[in-house]
Order: structure tokens, then C-alpha cells, then sequence
């Protein structure tokens, strides 16, 4: 019977195929260095370019898990996937865009002795380091965003929708068994469970560059976020997350 991993950490991907296969080497080229034992999870939602040949070609060198949705649900989905099947103490998950690099995650392991607390990635504290900024109105968008969180959801943090967040298994439940949106609000609603559930937060400040060739649409997605943040008090209104 194989040992459970102390970490296992899900990337979402969708229509990654350029970069994907250069940044899953990357990924497993730092964590084969490190003294704890990992297992990497990718989730294919539905990519529609040639992410499944690159994914086929990567696993013929490196042991990574592929899961794959059929068509695209959305990032929240997509984590929930990867959620079912991991097997660490603690789990994680970042972007495949690598907009924070996966040399990052040393600085989550140094709060894991905060046995029940989500770790979260934060761009906005001033030990953090942005080497390439976003466009304006994405950056605007997305500061919105953390601001209405905080107001609407009682957050208290300085950045929601970083791509690097960790937790403990023994929280798994309280959060991915509540969790329900798909889209790119699930970040505030996991982070709503934690305060929910009285579960401590804790901000990590960490490297971060855009990445071309982003999935945000900011308009329809900035919408949709909007509308997330309402449903998350609604749902919690109904009693959903009981």
C-alpha cells in the first residue's frame, strides 16, 4: 500500500497547451528536490486545444495524476475534482500559468504548524514582490473585487483571488463539502466557509507576474464574480452552507 503524500497540490488548467508542458516540467522538476513527499494533480476542464496530447506526452517522464472534465465547468469545479482525489495532509492548489512560481510554496510550509488555518497567497502586502503588473483595468477590477468581498462577505484580507491557497485535510471537509460555485468567485466563497466555520486565515505574501494570454474576461467575468458574492450570502441565507 502506498504512503499518503504530505502534500498534494491541484492545478486547474484549461487551453494551457503552449505553456503547459513547461510549466508542469518546472513544477516537477522543484517539488522532485524537496525532502516532502508530493503528488500533483492536474485538472483538465475541458480544454479544447492539444492540452490532452501535451498532458499523454508529460506523463510518459513525470508521475502526475490527470483528471479530465468533459467540457468547462469552471476554475471552482475544477479544484472540487482534484479535491475527491487527493490524498496528502495538506493540500494546495496554483495556477498553470505559474503567475506565482511554484518556488512560492516554501513560504506556505513555514505556516503549517498553524494546524487549522488556510494559507492564502496575498499580492497586496508590502513584503509582496509584483515584477509585472496587470493591465489597469484588470488590476481595478480586481481590488474591487477583495473590497466588496471584505464588505459583503465580512472577509477581512488583502487579496481574494490569488492563485495559491493551502490547507490542512483535517478542514477539507468544512470547505470543499460545503464549497458549490464554479466560477471565479469560488475563491471568496472557500474563504467565506473559513470565517463561517471560525477557521483562521492566514496571508502569505508572495512573488507574482501576469502571464499573457489570460482566461479573464474582465467585463463578463467581473459580472459574474459580482453576482457570486451575492449568491454566497443568498445560499447562506437558505441555510445551504449548514
Amino acid at each position: 500500500m502506498k504512503m499518503k503524500p504530505f502534500f498534494s497540490l491541484i492545478v486547474p488548467c484549461y487551453n494551457e497547451g503552449r505553456r503547459l508542458i513547461t510549466n508542469l516540467v518546472t513544477i516537477m522538476t522543484f517539488f522532485d528536490e524537496q525532502v516532502i513527499s508530493v503528488e500533483v494533480i492536474v485538472v483538465d476542464d475541458g480544454s479544447t486545444d492539444d492540452s490532452k496530447k501535451i498532458l499523454r506526452s508529460v506523463l510518459k517522464n513525470y508521475p502526475i495524476r490527470v483528471l479530465r472534465h468533459a467540457k468547462n465547468r469552471g476554475k471552482g469545479a475544477a479544484i472540487r475534482t482534484g479535491m475527491k482525489e487527493a490524498r496528502g495532509e495538506w493540500v494546495g492548489f496554483m495556477d498553470a500559468d505559474l503567475a506565482t512560481p511554484v518556488s512560492e510554496w516554501p513560504r506556505f510550509w513555514n505556516k503549517l504548524e498553524q494546524k487549522d488555518a488556510m494559507v492564502i497567497g496575498t499580492r497586496k502586502n508590502h513584503l509582496a514582490r509584483v515584477t509585472i503588473r496587470q493591465p489597469w483595468m484588470r488590476e481595478q477590477l480586481g481590488k474591487i473585487f477583495t473590497l466588496l468581498s471584505n464588505v459583503i462577505l465580512n472577509l477581512r484580507v488583502s487579496d481574494v483571488t490569488c492563485g495559491m491557497k493551502v490547507w490542512p485535510r483535517s478542514i477539507s471537509n468544512k470547505i470543499w463539502g460545503k464549497q458549490r460555485l464554479n466560477d471565479w468567485s469560488f475563491d471568496a466563497e472557500i474563504l467565506y466557509l473559513c470565517r463561517k466555520q471560525k477557521i483562521a486565515i492566514v496571508e502569505v505574501p508572495v512573488e507574482w507576474a501576469d502571464q499573457p494570454e489570460t482566461k479573464v474576461r474582465w467585463w463578463l467575468d467581473g459580472m459574474r464574480s459580482l453576482w457570486g458574492l451575492i449568491k454566497i450570502r443568498l445560499d447562506d441565507v437558505r441555510g445551504e452552507y449548514d
